[in-house]
């Protein structure tokens, strides 16, 4: 996240997991009252949903299959368009059962 931060110039960072005492319900019940404040002010709010933990890594190189294609497409004879493709994602797990996965299980999202 401080990366994230600072390539986007940013000067303030806040990180619900350090903010938070995670199992802490006396603590969520504190701090959720000023959720609403602390989000209405923010500039950009990262929602890390490939992490399960502060420990591991949510920037990683891309897998080369995953990034853009560029291609020609012919639109009619002697024009063509130039396009860009990607493989996208698609939920492999219903809703319900991401609920129960990180980010859905941090202290805010209870």
């Amino acid at each position: 996240m401080i990366t994230v931060t600072r390539t986007l110039k940013l000067s303030y960072l806040w990180i619900d997991s350090l903010c938070i005492i995670q199992d802490s319900p006396s603590d969520w019940e504190k701090e959720a009252s000023l959720m609403g404040s602390v989000y209405s002010f923010s500039h950009l709010t990262i929602c890390v949903s490939s992490s399960p933990n502060p420990s591991t890594l949510f920037l990683r190189p891309r897998e080369s299959d995953w990034l853009p294609k560029s291609f020609s497409f012919p639109v009619s004879p002697g024009i063509s368009v130039p396009i860009q493709a990607r493989k996208c994602h698609l939920l492999a797990a219903p809703l319900e059962q991401r609920l129960y996965e990180p980010p859905f299980t941090s202290s805010w999202a209870t």
